[in-house]
């Protein structure tokens, strides 16, 4: 009894010289993209280790003094706080970032401590008899602490007294002193109360007479 090919080895007799040249093209194609593969593999592990040789291990630098604030917003809040009723001027830091607003100091910025508190609090002292800071509000943000407060300005030759709003925006350091501050405030009644006590001046005054 003759034997039947199947159909699966009748496809097997009808393949053309053309598919086999294209299946064998396929398989040595793979066989080249895995050696690729693998010869790249071994080259970067060679470069990598190579670089490794000889080098000292990298030892972390310690945190710089204006790292981003590790403190919860309570305890920044407690420090902004301590700031007004002492005016401890330790708790700035050294060198400082301290816009005032136009008109007030002469909108002039400062950038050291002993600016602060060498030739911020005379000014005071020349200017006023009595000022006053009395908040508001003091609330921390992600990365600043605002206050909301009245500046209570009792100006020298002057027996009235001036009320303006304000808001500080203040920055601290990672060690919790304070480091940088922005002065929003009423800057006309600021001005009035600098007029009220004559300190505002269009000319040098002429002493040769």
């Amino acid at each position: 009894m003759p034997v039947i090919p199947t159909l699966g080895v009748i496809k097997g007799l009808c393949v053309s010289p053309v598919d086999q040249y294209v299946a064998k093209k396929e398989s040595m194609m793979r066989s080249f993209l895995f050696t690729l593969l693998l010869v790249v593999t071994i080259l970067s592990s060679c470069v990598l280790t190579s670089s490794a040789i000889g080098q000292e291990p990298v030892t972390p630098e310690p945190p710089s003094p204006t790292a981003p604030m590790t403190m919860d917003p309570q305890q920044r809040i407690e420090i902004v706080s301590r700031w007004y009723s002492t005016r401890d001027y330790t708790m700035l830091t050294d060198t400082l970032d301290w816009h005032h607003a136009p008109g007030f100091f002469g909108g002039e910025q400062l950038t050291t401590r002993a600016q602060v508190e060498n030739e911020l609090l005379p000014f005071y002292l020349d200017v006023f008899d009595n000022i006053e800071v009395e908040i508001d509000r003091i609330e921390a943000g992600q990365s600043s602490v605002f206050s909301i407060g009245t500046y209570v300005l009792t100006p020298k030759n002057s027996p009235q007294t001036y009320r303006a709003p304000f808001v500080h925006v203040w920055t601290l350091d990672s060690a919790g002193k304070l480091a940088g501050l922005v002065q929003y405030a009423d800057t006309l009644i600021i001005s009035q109360a600098l007029a009220g006590a004559r300190v505002l001046r269009t000319a040098p005054l002429d002493t040769s007479t």
